[in-house]
This record gives structure tokens, sequence and C-alpha cells, in this order.
């Protein structure tokens, strides 16, 4: 087969909003693959029309390779679409990525219908099965050699093939006109901490994760060590977004921007010397507490940054040890007290509802979250998530049989033994009503900062959902 066109699928999801989150890593693969191939993302949900329009999309334009990217929330519907897919257009090849693919690795294949699957990173091991492919090489040798990869054997067995995380200092940064940014723009995207109307994009500068959280997914997609772009990439990116789209607000969506200060205090400066005064800056993920001074403070605040997110993610020792979230909370007092001498806005983050947690330990996290100095708070219920070692341990003890695909992050799917999910609901609620009814200044800051809509949506969600 020579491979000419790529088509890449972002389906529309019941669980997700517009404003909620684009399909990124689809703009990075546009971004990144060969001119010689042809590619175009048809998104169900900019586009506005049903998912099972793709099968006429497909007829129309006759692509050779149909990329999915599968994450919780759109599981179900990937998997059904690719089974039509199969069905109805027999050369077509099917491949996934995503984050639920990188933590299901060989499972994936099991479970869809899809020929291919790549984890990890997929800029590199994608680019190398489209010439796999065009040049009709399709041997277990030849498909071996691609890092990340999953696929039937000449025997029909599942190979898996470990990702490896690769330098991103060079990758060219998202091709925002293949996933229609514009498009976006009009209906109302908007992500991160910024001020009301801002037009907002998101940004990646690093990819990778040092630490061993119990709950999360980020170092079985992205690897454990921190790899960076380039300043200059992204400083050009910045530009790009400010002049073409009239972007005011970027929110960069790492995990780990400022671990180690020199990286995060060399791209303020970069900011700084642009000269953009009405830049906003967010970093909606958080940053490591332990990696902020005041020299970098101080920075990110002449860089545009207003408001700081941590994630402490509990106030209950007990829990933080079983989550293996390696934080000290005198450390993080210490911190806040100096983020707020700053003169930022301060959001916290905190999860509720881990597996052993009891009432005691949740009250633990909503006293800590109302005595410190935050601005605004989220109580997240936990999540099982593939692949991580909390959601193998539950597996493995009988609490959970699977992932829960019908859930966002505001229904509440799992509770600890010996409480229930309404017991989870009823504390959640106690805690938002405790944190934001005992200060007029924090309900006056949320209606500032995000609209009315978005506001009573929320509130509506917290409270029916579970």
């Amino acid at each position: 087969m020579s491979v000419k066109r790529v088509l890449f699928v972002w389906p529309k999801a019941d669980l997700l909003e517009v404003h909620d989150v684009m399909p990124l890593g689809l703009g990075y693969l546009c971004a990144n693959l060969s001119d010689r191939f042809k590619t175009e993302i048809w998104d169900a949900k900019i586009r506005d029309e049903p998912n099972e329009k793709l099968i006429d999309y497909i007829y129309a334009n006759q692509p050779d390779i149909v990329g999915f990217s599968i994450w919780s929330f759109n599981y179900k519907i990937v998997k059904s679409l690719v089974s039509q897919v199969k069905k109805e257009f027999k050369d077509i090849v099917v491949v996934v990525g995503g984050p639920e693919v990188s933590a299901q690795r060989g499972r994936i294949l099991e479970e869809t219908e899809a020929d291919y699957a790549i984890t990890g990173d997929g800029e590199n091991p994608f680019s190398r099965l489209l010439d796999i492919i065009s040049e009709n090489d399709l041997s277990t040798q030849a498909l071996s050699g691609i890092e990340g990869i999953v696929f039937r054997d000449d025997r029909n067995e599942i190979i898996s093939r470990p990702p490896a995380f690769r330098d991103i200092s060079e990758i060219k940064y998202c091709n925002y006109e293949k996933i229609n940014f514009a498009k976006y723009l009009e209906k109302n995207y908007s992500y991160g901490m910024h001020p009301k109307n801002t037009r907002t994009a998101p940004i990646m500068t690093t990819r990778g994760c040092p630490y061993s959280c119990n709950f999360c997914t980020i170092p079985i997609i992205n690897g454990r060590k921190i790899r960076r772009r380039s300043i200059k990439s992204i400083i050009d990116e910045i530009c790009y977004l400010y002049e073409k789209y009239e972007v005011r607000g970027i929110t960069i969506i790492d995990d780990n921007f400022n671990f180690g200060f020199d990286y995060a205090k060399e791209f303020c400066r970069e900011i700084i010397n642009l000269g953009l005064e009405d830049l906003s800056f967010d970093c909606n993920n958080g940053v490591r507490i332990n990696y902020l001074d005041e020299e970098l403070l101080s920075t990110m605040k002449q860089a545009g940054w207003r408001c700081i997110v941590i994630a402490p993610e509990s106030g209950s020792i007990r829990t933080l040890k079983k989550m293996n979230k390696k934080i000290d909370l005198d450390v993080v007092s210490q911190k806040i007290s100096l983020i707020k001498k700053k003169g930022f806005i301060l959001w916290g983050f905190f999860i509720i509802g881990y597996p052993g947690e009891t009432a005691e330990d949740i009250k633990e996290t909503i006293r800590f979250a109302c005595k410190e100095k935050f601005d605004g708070v989220s109580f997240h219920c936990f999540h099982p998530l593939s692949g991580t070692p909390a959601f193998n341990e539950l597996v493995r003890s009988g609490e959970i049989d699977g992932l829960d695909y019908d859930a966002d992050f505001l229904k509440i799917n799992y509770a600890p033994r010996g409480m229930t999910i309404n017991k989870l609901k009823l504390l959640r609620l106690y805690g938002l009503f405790r944190f934001y009814g005992g200060s007029f200044n924090r309900v006056k800051w949320i209606l500032s900062d995000k609209s009315l809509s978005r506001v009573m949506r929320y509130i509506y969600r917290t409270i029916v959902s579970g």
C-alpha cells in the first residue's frame, strides 16, 4: 500500500464540552509527519455532526489510514467507530493511540478491532509505521523495530514494544490549522485561570514525570524523564498564537513545567523580553511546590502569571502515604505563604475518596484547604485510572472489576470500603460549602473569573453526579 492520505478522528463525546479539551495531540502528529502524507482531522465536535457521519466522510475522501485518539471519556465511542470502519472498509488500516492506549498497552488490541496501536510519544513511531506500510513490509521483524507499537505477529499473537521517550527539544509544535483552532475559539474555547473573556490556548513545554504517585498515569504515558522543548520554539509558538489568533491567555498543560528552576526562569525571562504586557500565563495542572522560590515567583509574576495552581492532593498525612505522594504539608504551608506574599491568586487541587480513606481523612483535607490561604479549591473524587498502581490493586483485591468508561471527573464512580458513593458526595458538597460559604471574597473571585453559566454548570453537575 502506498500511504498518501491519513485521517485522524476526534469523535463527539457526551462527557466533554468544547471548552474542556481539544485534540492537541493530533495536531502534534500532523505537524511532525512528513509532507508526503496528506493529513486531516475529522472533529465531530467542531463539525457539529453525529459520530456516524464519519463513515460518509471516509467514503467521500478515501483515506488510507484512519487514526483515533482514545481517552477514557471516549473509549466506548471509539471502540464502536473502529468496528464500523473495519466493517465498511476492508483495506483501510486503523491505528489507535492516546492516553488510554498507553495505559492498556497490549490489551488494547484485545479490546478493539484496530490493526495497530501506538503507546507513549506518537510522533516518531507513527511516522515509522506509515513508512513500513508504504514499503509493504509488515513482517514481525520490521514492526518490532518500531518503539511503542502494539501489533499482531505472524502467529497472531499480540506483541507490545516498549515506548522510547525521545528528546523533544526540536519537535514541531501543534498544527493549529489542522485542529481548526479558529473554530474552537469561535465556540468559546477557554482553558485555564485567565481573566474572563480572554482568548486562550494550551501549549506543551515539557513531557515526563519522575514521581511515583499511585493514582497518576503521566509516567506511563510520557515516561519518567523530564524532556523539554527548546525555549525558542515555545516563544515562536506563543508569538504565532498571539499574532494569528489574537490569543492573550497561554495555559501550559505540563505537569512539571518548573521541575528544576533554571528552565522555568529562562522561559519567563524570554517572555518578559517580548514586551507583550497583555499576555496572561497559567499552569492549569499545577506547579511543583518544592521547585518554587522567591526569584522564580517574582519572574513568573512579571511574565504574566496572576494565578498559581498547586496540587497537595490531600491534607491527611495518612492518605498522602497511601498515595505515595511525597510531599510535606509543612513545606506546602510555607510555599503558600510565599505565593500569597508575592500577590498571586492561589488555587488548590485535592483528591478525596482515595482507597483506604475514611471520612475523618477527608475532613482533614477539607480543614487543611480552609485554613490555608487558597482563593479557590477543587475537591475531585478519586477515579481509578487504567495502568496505575492504585487501579491495579483495586482490581486485584476485587474492589472494582475494571474502568468506568461512563464517568467524567465530576461523577463519583468509586467509594472506599466502608463508605458509600452518597456519603462521599455529601462530603464533597460539605467541603465546597465550608470553603466557599465561609468567604465572600472567594465567591466574588470565582464569579469575576468565570462566566456565571460555567459556574452554574459546575454546581449542577457536582450536585447531581455520582
